[in-house]
């Protein structure tokens, strides 16, 4: 072995003494794995353990479906397969190279031989071992230090998207770029005569040195592009909105393998003229590439390029809007004081009228803006229009057409923050998270109240409002977005009384023939609607308050009172929902969000 990597293990595990170290030279295999390669596979029976001295891995495994699940990354000094050694089992997941790396290989009769010659420093590196799993902290962020730009189109200008990022990163990140004229500057030949191998050496030497390294690829050089998703933790595909979205020969060439894209997490951005209002038919470059996902960032405009930083340094700030009919315009308020005390939304979802008020702010409206359209859109009266009660109260012509006045033909695609809303599968009875596809269709299934709205209909697939099973999607916003999640309950479910003898006839006829029992203006029995509303509410009413463990901030702002169909509620709600959350934002450690 390398006397490198004994010096870098020592590093690691400053604890070793050095008998360990000077045996270790026996024993011990150094092992690469290139980006893509398989190192162990989930369920194979264990024979070596691994340390991980340089690169990156990533963690999956496959589900009852037969997908493959992404269980996190492995990054410098975390050891691969510790358990199954020590106890005897197999491999508890697969593990592959997600970029190129170096690892000390530990078989077990290495291991056993360890503990039979040296007894007192196996226990010492077994202790090692348990402290290090002990110290494991469930830190859900990717852990980021190099950054793959791959030019997606004939007119993308990666030079320029690349200089824009770094100042986006800011002076605390300062990422050192890396593009084909600095390394050539290094080594003369590169590419010609100089190994790529002493070259990664070089890069793997400047990534210790820096916190984050960006890497410009180059349509010029096919080997320094293919170094540089070696190099890479994550790959950002860099495409002009308006080119063809055909994959490049450079794109078809570096992603030719199949499943790499996926494994390396590929994202793609793409770059929008200064004058446009709403991004157009992205769909047409997703449908041809395998993404993690995409964004959307317009020339000059600095905010979505943090945006974007926020993200990839795991940073990004997800808002979930729960349902609550009427009660969720205190979420509008909600926004209002988010952007009065300078917090970020990054990424947003929502479930029913929570889908509404978070689409709007997806599109890019600011809560004034929100406020507004809502009210205009109310005008509408999209919760009206009684039909022949066979499969729900209301026809639902009117809220498709408040739908389509709000959103008209977007797709959720084309949102310039990346959106889902909920909505629950009657077919399948299952919560389903929409994040692509027609935004009003999606919206209006997430509002489709069973009873009282028809439900949608995809396929012969029937969706009704994701209350019924999920009415604050916190944990779908959590598999979504590493960063901070802020998560709004708006259900505020209060009791349901009758204010009636418990022998009253509640029949229709009887209620007609007793002025629908109205007494003080009110109604002394609640109508149809109120308790199909109250019933749907409660079927995940617990699942909501169980949605604080995903939340850094949980707020439940004040709707005691307000009827879920009390639609003239609109200012009065917006008002108490501002200012319950500037008094919770003056209360809150901004350090619990890290932004």
């Amino acid at each position: 072995m390398k006397a490198g990597f004994l010096a870098d293990l020592a590093e690691l595990y400053p604890d070793l003494d050095d008998t360990f170290l000077r045996e270790a030279h026996e024993g011990f295999e150094l092992v690469h794995v290139a980006g893509g390669e398989v190192l162990v596979r989930h369920g194979e029976p264990s024979d070596a353990l691994y340390i991980l001295m340089r690169g990156r891995l990533v963690a999956t495994r496959q589900d009852a479906s037969g997908d493959t699940v992404r269980l996190g990354e492995i990054g410098r000094g975390e050891i691969i397969g510790e358990m199954s050694v020590l106890t005897g089992g197999t491999r508890t997941a697969t593990v592959a190279g997600l970029r190129d790396s170096q690892l000390i290989r530990i078989s077990n009769e290495v291991f056993l031989r360890f503990m039979q010659h040296h007894p007192s420093v196996m226990r010492q590196f077994v202790q090692v071992l348990i402290d290090r799993l002990g110290q494991r902290a469930p830190d859900r962020r990717e852990k980021l230090s190099t950054i793959a730009l791959v030019p997606a189109g004939p007119r993308t200008d990666v030079d320029d998207f690349a200089r824009a990022l770094a100042q986006a990163f800011g002076a605390d990140v300062a990422p050192l770029l890396l593009d084909l004229a600095s390394v050539r500057a290094r080594f003369p030949g590169a590419f010609d005569t100089a190994a790529d191998a002493e070259i990664s050496g070089w890069l793997n030497d400047l990534e210790r040195e820096h916190g984050l390294l960006l890497y410009v690829c180059d349509v010029r050089s096919a080997r320094w592009s293919e170094l540089c998703l070696r190099q890479a933790d994550r790959v950002l595909l860099v495409g002009d909105a308006g080119d063809d979205p055909v994959p490049t020969a450079l794109e078809t060439r570096l992603f030719g393998r199949a499943g790499v894209g996926n494994l390396r997490g590929c994202e793609l951005v793409l770059l929008h003229a200064t004058d446009t209002e709403l991004p157009r038919d992205s769909e047409r470059w997703l449908g041809q590439r395998s993404l993690r996902c995409h964004h959307h960032v317009r020339a000059g405009d600095g905010e979505r390029m943090r945006r974007l930083a926020r993200h990839l340094r795991g940073r990004s700030v997800g808002l979930v809007l729960g349902g609550g009919g009427a009660k969720a315009f205190a979420e509008i308020g909600v926004l209002r004081a988010l952007e009065k005390a300078g917090v970020p939304v990054d990424v947003v979802g929502g479930t029913s009228m929570g889908a509404v008020i978070g689409a709007l702010a997806a599109l890019g409206h600011d809560a004034q803006a929100v406020h507004a359209t809502l009210r205009e859109a109310l005008l509408l009266k999209p919760f009206s229009g009684l039909t022949l009660p066979v499969v729900s109260l209301l026809s639902g012509k009117r809220l498709a057409h408040m739908m389509r006045f709000l959103f008209g033909d977007v797709r959720m695609e084309d949102l310039w923050r990346r959106y889902f809303c909920v909505s629950c599968s009657l077919t399948r009875g299952t919560v389903e998270v929409h994040e692509s596809g027609e935004l009003a269709k999606w919206v209006t299934a997430s509002n489709a109240v069973p009873g009282i709205l028809p439900p949608v209909r995809k396929n012969g697939e029937l969706f009704v409002d994701g209350g019924l099973l999920n009415n604050l999607p916190a944990d779908a916003m959590s598999a979504r977005n590493p960063g901070p999640v802020i998560a709004v309950n708006v259900s505020g479910v209060a009791e349901l009384r009758a204010g009636v003898a418990d022998d009253a006839d509640l029949s229709g006829w009887s209620m007609a023939l007793d002025g629908l029992r109205v007494q003080d203006g009110r109604d002394r029995v609640p109508r149809i609607g109120r308790v199909l509303m109250r019933s749907m509410l409660l079927a995940s009413a617990n699942h909501s308050q169980s949605m604080r463990a995903h939340a850094a901030l949980y707020l439940t702002p004040p709707v005691e009172g307000v009827d879920p169909g009390d639609w003239h509620a609109l200012d009065q709600l917006v008002e108490s929902g501002y200012r319950y959350t500037m008094e919770a934002l003056e209360k809150w450690d901004p350090r619990q969000i890290s932004l």
